[in-house]
């Protein structure tokens, strides 16, 4: 309920993300059903179980495509996505209607493949099967969504010149926890078919980082910061710029144009400084001006207003303190935190402003 009433995020990501969590509740209904074996003769329900798997990869996936795409909503053509779930949790048990073995009831389907010699049929194979594929299904959408967030910082830092305030650590982080069910799954799957040592407590290898996952989740969705900004509708829709119509005269009079504006104005030294605030300063249209940052620096528009940053924040420094304080400085020169100051420093100098300071001081 919370979910679907906070104001954080968009509705449709806040629906996608209670279902996540219902799906993982369920995982975890599923797995004390076995452990203590209650007697459920209603196949669709095992079918349910074994297929569960099959849909959060694709939430996970529209969950993230909700969050960085402006407006996204699940349209009909995406409902592809859900096929397998329906095929192998609905469609199927209702047409075979099969019951399961009873060593599958209190065991767990994989016991069915594992000992297969004692009789097992068709349909029961399959399900054994699915149960270990759906894994490996799971694992392609994470890989996708983490190459969508990928994109989308990328998208950003092209735009922006600070980007604290718009987290992905969450969606990452989200990613990562998916990553590590995974990881535990298999090592449970291959300690239950390759070696010797499964215990039945060893179950517990898999379900205690799903349980894990849902608790985190329920704090995120009390805690998760703001990672979408209305600005972002604005983002360049493609990096490519064969049919800007940017002439390679008008693109070098630009970078001119641009370095002269960064010497004279110091516009970095806004911490909200935004691609498009610049390019309107300079009256250029902002594909333009990110192109021209792109092809003739090699750098996206974050590293290239950073670069000045640091570049001012090192002039600051060689004069000395004087009463001021490194976190003074960083903002001064358009950082937004010392975090952020100390890492951007680091990476375009080697050293950390403190190190920097004490080089400067010992060589006067």
């Amino acid at each position: 309920m919370l979910l679907l009433t906070r104001k954080i995020g968009t509705k449709q990501s806040n629906r996608i993300l209670a279902l996540i969590i219902l799906i993982l509740v369920w995982l975890q209904l599923e797995f004390l059903s076995i452990r203590n074996a209650y007697p459920i003769e209603i196949s669709l329900f095992y079918g349910t179980r074994l297929g569960s798997w099959l849909i959060l990869g694709p939430l996970t996936y529209f969950y993230v495509m909700a969050i960085t795409r402006d407006n996204f909503k699940i349209r009909q053509k995406q409902i592809v996505h859900f096929l397998p779930f329906v095929l192998i949790t609905i469609l199927i048990p209702l047409i075979i209607n099969e019951p399961f073995p009873d060593r599958a009831v209190h065991y767990g389907m994989l016991s069915v493949v594992k000992y297969y010699g004692l009789g097992t049929t068709p349909f029961q194979w399959l399900y054994g099967v699915v149960f270990i594929l759906q894994f490996f299904h799971m694992l392609v959408y994470i890989l996708v969504s983490g190459r969508e967030l990928k994109h989308y910082s990328e998208r950003i830092k092209a735009n922006y010149s600070n980007i604290d305030s718009i987290n992905l650590v969450w969606l990452r982080n989200l990613n990562l926890g998916l990553i590590v069910i995974l990881i535990s799954s298999v090592a449970f799957l291959f300690i239950l078919f390759f070696t010797n040592f499964y215990t039945r407590d060893m179950d517990y290898l898999y379900i205690i980082p799903v349980t894990i996952l849902v608790y985190v989740i329920g704090y995120k969705a009390i805690q998760q910061p703001e990672i979408f900004r209305d600005e972002l509708k604005q983002f360049i829709k493609s990096s490519k710029y064969e049919k800007t119509g940017l002439t390679p005269d008008k693109s070098t009079l630009y970078l001119e144009q641009l370095m002269e504006y960064m010497e004279k104005n110091k516009p970095y030294l806004d911490n909200e400084l935004k691609l498009l605030t610049l390019a309107k300063e300079l009256e250029i249209a902002p594909h333009h001006l990110s192109q021209v940052i792109n092809e003739h620096l090699n750098l996206n528009f974050f590293d290239f207003v950073n670069q000045y940053r640091v570049e001012e924040a090192k002039k600051e420094l060689t004069k000395g303190l004087d009463n001021r304080t490194l976190i003074a400085i960083a903002f001064d020169v358009g950082f937004n935190n010392k975090a952020s100051f100390n890492n951007y420093f680091k990476k375009y100098t080697g050293m950390t402003p403190t190190h920097y300071l004490k080089e400067e001081i010992s060589d006067k």
